[in-house]
Formats: structure tokens, C-alpha cells, sequence
């Protein structure tokens, strides 16, 4: 019997494996999507020919790609992934 008064007592489950294994692989695609968007900033901000204000913005939007990598990491909920994955289409 699970005593729900016991947090560790209590399992959190998807109900069948199928569903928690296409949650997975969704998740870790949008992660994936996440990280390779980060890696390309990095890669824009290795141009030397690049003004102040385009490495501002690059750098901005790199913050920001790295925030949303965190955001999901730290218990991120299936609303995150959801507005991840819209955001990062």
C-alpha cells in the first residue's frame, strides 16, 4: 500500500511505458534543438568581422537560449518542453 504521506513512498509513473518513452525522446529532441541553437550562436560570435551591436544582440540571444536550456533542466513541466519546442521551431 503507498503511503501518500511519504514522499518516499510515492512513484510517479506515466501509465504505460510506451507513452513515458515517446515523453523521452521528445524531450530529449527538444533539448537537442536547445543545445545545437546555443552551439550555432556560439559558433556567429567567433566572427571577428561582427559590429558591437550585432555581437550585443548575439549575445542576448545566446543568454536567452541558456536560460530556456536551465529553465527545462531544473524540473522543467511539459508546458516548458511545449513552449520550448514552439519557441525554437
Amino acid at each position: 500500500m503507498t503511503n501518500y504521506d511519504d514522499p518516499t513512498d510515492v512513484v510517479m509513473r506515466h501509465s504505460s511505458a510506451e507513452q513515458y518513452d515517446q515523453t523521452t525522446e521528445r524531450h530529449l529532441r527538444i533539448k537537442t534543438l536547445l543545445e545545437q541553437r546555443k552551439n550555432a550562436l556560439i559558433d556567429q560570435l567567433q566572427d571577428p568581422t561582427l559590429t558591437r551591436a550585432e555581437r550585443r544582440q548575439l549575445q542576448a540571444q545566446k543568454d536567452e537560449v541558456k536560460a530556456d536550456i536551465a529553465s527545462i533542466r531544473v524540473g522543467g513541466s511539459e508546458l516548458d518542453y511545449w513552449r520550448m519546442q514552439e519557441k525554437y521551431r
